[in-house]
C-alpha cells in the first residue's frame, strides 16, 4: 500500500524505544493509516515511509521507502543518521548533527507514548512532596551518592525509585535501604506498570538527560530534574520544564529549586504536548514524503531587512575578536584648529591695533 509505514524497533537498545515505537503505531491507527512494528531482525514489508530510531534499524528500511530518523527524546548519541529526514526533540541537538544530517533535521519536541495524563496515582500513603527517581539516575551516580543527597533535599518527601523490570536494581535498593534519610521522609520501589499513574502523581522526575523516560514525565505534565551534564541535559533544561543538576554534589540544591518552582516547570512541560507529538510528527512525515512540507529553513539566512556593518563597524568587530578595544584604538578626533591667519592678516591687524592705541 502506498500510504503504508513500518516502525522498526531499535535494534540495540529496544526497551527504552518502546514507547516511541507504541506512539507512532497508536498516531498510525489514529489516522487510519496501515502501520507494521517490525521487532528486531524480521524482515520489513514494502512501505511508503519508514520510521527507525537507531543505525542498525535504519539500514533495514525497505527499498524505496521514505527513511526516517527519529532520535527519541533528548539522547545525543546518533548524530549522523543518513537519511531523507530526522526528527529532533530540540533546536540545541539539530544543530549538533552532522552536516548531512543537520540539512534535513526537523525540530518535533519529546515524542512520548500517549496515556500518560491519565488519573494520578491516589495511594493514600503518598503524602506531602513526591519525588521519583529513574534507573538512570541511579547508574550514573551510584545508589550512595543518590542517598546522601536525598537526604540533604530540605523538605521532607517520598521517594520512589522506578526499577521497571529490572529485578536487580530492586533487589539492590531493598538491600541498601533508606541509606541516609532520616525519619520524615519514605522510600519505596515501583515497577513499570504503576509508571503512568506515578509520573503524574509525582511532583518531580529524576534521570539523566537521554532517557526517554523523562519525555513520559514530561507527556505526563510534570517537572524534571536531569542529572550528568551534557548536551541532552541542557536541551531539556532549555524547555523551562526542567532543572539541571550540574553534578552529582548539585542534586539535593536541583531538587530543592524544582520543587519550589513546580507550577512553573509543569505548565513548561504540559505546554510541549509530548504525548501528541507522535501524530504531529507522522503529519510531517507524510507530507515530506509527498513533497508538500516547506523544506527546513537553511541556517544562516537573515530574520526580515539585514542591514550589512559599516566599515568602521567591521574595524571594531575584528578590534573586539583581537581582544582589544575598540575605544581605545579610535580615539575621539580632535576639533580642527581654527586657519591660522596669513602675513598680510597679521600686518593688519597690528596696524589697527596701533591706531586704536593712539588716539
Amino acid at each position: 500500500m502506498t500510504d503504508a509505514i513500518v516502525v522498526l524497533v531499535s535494534e540495540t537498545d529496544p526497551e527504552p524505544c518502546d514507547d516511541v515505537a507504541g506512539a507512532l503505531m497508536a498516531a498510525a491507527e489514529a489516522a487510519e493509516v496501515q502501520a507494521t512494528l517490525v521487532g528486531p531482525g524480521e524482515p520489513s514489508p514494502a512501505a511508503a515511509i519508514a520510521f527507525a530510531m537507531d543505525p542498525a534499524s535504519l539500514e533495514r528500511a525497505p527499498a524505496g521507502a521514505f527513511r526516517v530518523a527519529v532520535l527519541p527524546a533528548y539522547r545525543t548519541d546518533w548524530l549522523d543518521p543518513v537519511a531523507d529526514a530526522v526528527f529532533v526533540a530540540h533546536e540545541a541537538i539539530a544543530s549538533r548533527l552532522g552536516a548531512r544530517a543537520r540539512r534535513h533535521a526537523h525540530v518535533v519536541g519529546p515524542v512520548a507514548a500517549p496515556g500518560f495524563d491519565a488519573e494520578p496515582d491516589t495511594t493514600p500513603e503518598l503524602e506531602g512532596a513526591v519525588v521519583v527517581v529513574l534507573p538512570s539516575a541511579v547508574m550514573a551516580q551510584g545508589p550512595t551518592p543518590i542517598f546522601v543527597q536525598l537526604s540533604l533535599v530540605g523538605a521532607p518527601a517520598t521517594f520512589l525509585f522506578d526499577v521497571g523490570r529490572d529485578v536487580e536494581l530492586a533487589e539492590a535498593l531493598r538491600t541498601f535501604g533508606s541509606g541516609h534519610l532520616g525519619e520524615e521522609s519514605r522510600v519505596g520501589l515501583f515497577p513499570s506498570d504503576r509508571q503512568r499513574a506515578l509520573f503524574r502523581r509525582a511532583d518531580v522526575v529524576v534521570g539523566t538527560g537521554g532517557d526517554v523516560a523523562l519525555t513520559a514525565a514530561l507527556a505526563a505534565g510534570t517537572p524534571v530534574v536531569a542529572v550528568e551534564p551534557g548536551l541532552a541535559s541542557e536541551a531539556l533544561s532549555a524547555t523551562g520544564a526542567a532543572v539541571l543538576a550540574p553534578s552529582a554534589a548539585m542534586l539535593s540544591v536541583a531538587l530543592d529549586e524544582a520543587l519550589g518552582r513546580s507550577d512553573e516547570l509543569a505548565k513548561a512541560a504540559a505546554a510541549l504536548e509530548a504525548g501528541a507529538a507522535a501524530a504531529r510528527l507522522l503529519e510531517k512525515a507524510r507530507e515530506l514524503a509527498a513533497g508538500t512540507a516547506e523544506p527546513p529553513r537553511p541556517e544562516g539566512l537573515p530574520d526580515g531587512i539585514e542591514w550589512l556593518p559599516t566599515e568602521k563597524e567591521l574595524g571594531d568587530r575584528l578590534i573586539r575578536t583581537a581582544g582589544g578595544d575598540p575605544e581605545d584604538a579610535n580615539p575621539p578626533e580632535e576639533p580642527p584648529k581654527p586657519d591660522e591667519p596669513t602675513l598680510d592678516e597679521r600686518i593688519e591687524a597690528e596696524l589697527e591695533a596701533l591706531k586704536k592705541s593712539l588716539k
